[in-house]
């Protein structure tokens, strides 16, 4: 990743780590299956083909920086779902081993590199709702 001040976003190329391009896939191949998902309506082929071309894109390095943000905030998403689907099927969410705990490091570290990618992209997180 480059050594830009994430707060200050640039129109130039984006660099980032290539550990971080499989999860931008992942999140790449859910906008394809989810534009695929669902009845047929008037607008779902164009929502399927802009999602190929996204994935597209992505994999011969020509996103737009808002592209990348909004992969990054897709992936960090993902992450997320982990955690919540874990503590929704009853399953322990906190580390009982030192593999789980490593997992666990693991994911926050990528959560965290993901969230400096779609913030130096100019991405902004999503707005929290006040009453929460």
């Amino acid at each position: 990743m480059d050594n830009q001040d994430p707060s200050q976003p640039t129109t130039g190329p984006l660099q980032f780590c290539d550990h971080l391009l499989s999860a931008l896939r992942n999140a790449a191949v859910l906008e394809v299956e989810s534009a695929c998902d669902g009845e047929w309506e008037d607008d779902q082929l164009g929502r399927v083909r802009a999602a190929v071309h996204l994935l597209d894109a992505l994999e011969t390095g020509s996103c737009t920086r808002e592209q990348i943000a909004a992969l990054a905030a897709r992936a960090v998403t993902m992450l997320g779902d982990v955690l919540r689907s874990a503590v929704e099927l009853d399953e322990p969410a906190w580390p009982t081993t030192r593999a789980e705990a490593d997992a666990l490091d693991e994911r926050a570290r990528l959560t965290r590199e993901l969230i400096e990618l779609r913030d130096a992209a100019g991405g902004a997180p999503p707005q929290q709702d006040a009453s929460c």
